[in-house]
């Protein structure tokens, strides 16, 4: 079996289930020295992302990264909320290049909808290099 951030993040969660205060430090503890002896120390942070993740699957939890030009509205939150099927965990980026609109990207599925987005598909048309 090939060892790789998701494979550790699996057996990290199977270890941890239903395991609370000391129980779940000692269970980290030795997952973290299994981690280091095993030379995956460097991509210790790709691990940690796969935990949230995998996590956040189990809970029915949807990851939405949002850029915009200026923080979110509470209406355009709940409107994104409403269309990504309710229990959403945003991360926002405040990005005043985009001009107007947002870019959202939920898993590998990004959405562009801003104006800068716009501009740039429309100047790829124009000179002939959209694909």
């Amino acid at each position: 079996m090939k060892l790789t951030p998701a494979t550790f993040a699996k057996l990290y969660l199977t270890i941890s289930h239903g395991k609370s205060g000391v129980g779940l430090h000692e269970v980290a503890k030795k997952f973290w020295e299994y981690v280091w002896r095993k030379h995956f120390w460097k991509v210790r942070k790709q691990i940690m992302t796969e935990v949230a993740l995998q996590w956040n699957k189990t809970q029915g939890v949807v990851v939405a990264q949002v850029e915009s030009p200026r923080p979110l509205e509470a209406k355009v939150r709940n409107a994104l909320e409403k269309s990504l099927g309710g229990n959403v965990e945003f991360s926002e980026r405040t990005k005043p290049h985009l001009l107007a609109g947002l870019v959202v990207t939920v898993g590998d599925k990004r959405y562009d909808a801003s104006l800068k987005g716009r501009l740039d598909t429309l100047e790829q048309t124009l000179s002939g290099s959209h694909t």
